[in-house]
């Protein structure tokens, strides 16, 4: 046996009757791997749990993407997607990446840097909640602030961008786990309501959220119940 020559970490997710994933890998080989050049290949196989004949697994799809340029100790990312499943079932459903290349030249034998059983997640990257309303009083000293959370695939980088100027972004790229903290700017608000959208994407921009955003802006009536203990 011999180490691994790729760190990889691989997730999926259902999308219609699509198996989608996420394969993040790390190049060990010492080399630099590309498709051109030693038909270096990122491979993405759906299958189900279920017994055929003598085996327990039923490959139902494979896809692959070649890797276009990837230097010795740099990291990539590639997103592969299936045919459309028909007649499976899902809570059996089950995928594995793998990344194989020709350490001797184009037309000689692969070799299998790395594979990795591939975590299911709900969704690659969603952003909670969809919508926050801020009310903001022109007497108030402190501003009112929305907190945004994201989940989905870990270690996953996101920027925000918004297109006004009475919105505060806190901060303005994180990691999935993190959150952004969204804050009124009194001085750039104009009387009554007004509404936007932060838009948050991922690095190379393979998934994106939008938070709607809605201020209102003036005297704010407010109402104190009494509390009775009983």
């Amino acid at each position: 046996t011999r180490p691994p020559t790729a760190e990889m970490a691989s997730y999926w997710w259902r999308d219609g009757a699509r198996m989608r994933f996420f394969v993040r890998v790390k190049n060990l080989t010492g080399v630099t791997l590309s498709d051109w050049e030693n038909n270096a290949t990122v491979h993405g196989i759906a299958y189900e749990n279920a017994r055929v004949v003598l085996t327990g697994r039923y490959v139902r799809d494979a896809q692959d993407a070649g890797v276009e340029e990837l230097s010795p100790g740099d990291t990539d990312t590639f997103t592969l997607a299936s045919a459309e499943l028909q007649d499976v079932n899902w809570a059996k459903m089950a995928g594995v990446a793998l990344l194989d290349y020709r350490p001797d030249g184009w037309d000689k034998a692969y070799d299998t840097a790395q594979a990795a059983l591939a975590q299911r997640v709900d969704a690659p990257f969603a952003a909670n909640p969809k919508t926050v309303a801020l009310l903001v009083d022109p007497a108030d000293e402190t501003m009112p602030a929305a907190h945004v959370h994201f989940s989905g695939i870990p270690g996953l980088e996101w920027t925000a961008h918004t297109y006004v100027t009475w919105l505060e972004i806190n901060p303005l790229s994180g990691s999935t786990g993190a959150r952004s903290t969204l804050t009124p700017a009194k001085e750039s608000l104009s009387p009554g309501r007004q509404s936007t959208e932060v838009v948050y994407t991922t690095a190379k921009g393979e998934f994106t959220q939008a938070v709607r955003v809605e201020v209102y802006y003036g005297p704010v009536s407010r109402v104190h119940l009494p509390v009775i203990m009983r």
